[in-house]
């Protein structure tokens, strides 16, 4: 069973916890063609891939922040589970991680 066409939208809700942000909901909207799918044979392969979902796969993943500052700042550190001074910030999601980017407003003189 080949799909000729898969159109996915994904709604992740990111919620602020007391020890930071945590993903509380993931729902995932699917518009298929599958030529020659029964309903039988489409609700197995709806149920293999509840199972087998790449987002469920996605801890133990490795990540990669990238802090961008607008004109008006500059980017300081990183301060949590990334401890340092570059833009880019690299870490495993194999447990609940705490990172925080922190800027700087930059001074300067602006000409109007």
């Amino acid at each position: 069973m080949t799909a000729s066409r898969l159109e996915t939208t994904a709604t992740i809700s990111l919620e602020k916890l007391p020890d930071g942000f945590a993903i509380t909901k993931s729902h995932l909207d699917l518009v298929a063609q599958v030529p020659g799918a029964d309903k039988a044979k489409f609700d197995a392969a709806v149920k293999a891939a509840e199972t087998g979902c790449p987002v469920s796969k996605v801890l133990n993943t490795h990540i990669t922040l990238t802090a961008t500052p607008d004109p008006h700042h500059t980017f300081t550190g990183w301060t949590g589970d990334c401890t340092n001074t570059t833009t880019t910030c690299q870490t495993t999601l194999d447990q609940a991680r705490n990172v925080t980017a922190t800027f700087s407003m930059s001074c300067g003189r602006n000409r109007f």
